[in-house]
């Protein structure tokens, strides 16, 4: 991918645009996963930060056939939040960053 971004928990183009879709990862029968963009601008609110910014994308993989996560990436921060829509009921949000 020529337009990776170089953040922290993200994998895909520096400037998405609504609908694009992307193969995240590839490692044959490990890891096939995708993504689209659903938004570039969702709000999030989690224990560490908030943003009126976020970048909300759809993941899958044919690796687990009807399970689809929506995951909320915030610029300079990376994954905020991820939560499984279908297929599941995993959810996971940041709660702290460790500063060096």
């Amino acid at each position: 991918m020529s337009r990776a971004a170089k953040g922290r928990g993200w994998r895909g183009p520096t400037d998405p645009t609504v609908g694009e879709s992307f193969r995240q990862e590839y490692y044959k029968g490990h890891a096939e996963d995708h993504f689209t963009v659903l938004s570039v601008s969702a709000s999030v609110v989690v224990s560490y930060t908030a943003s009126a910014h976020a970048l909300l994308t759809k993941e899958w993989t044919p690796l687990e056939p009807g399970v689809l996560d929506h995951k909320l990436y915030i610029r300079g921060i990376g994954l905020a939040k991820e939560e499984t829509i279908k297929g599941g009921d995993e959810r996971w949000e940041l709660s702290d960053v460790l500063h060096r």
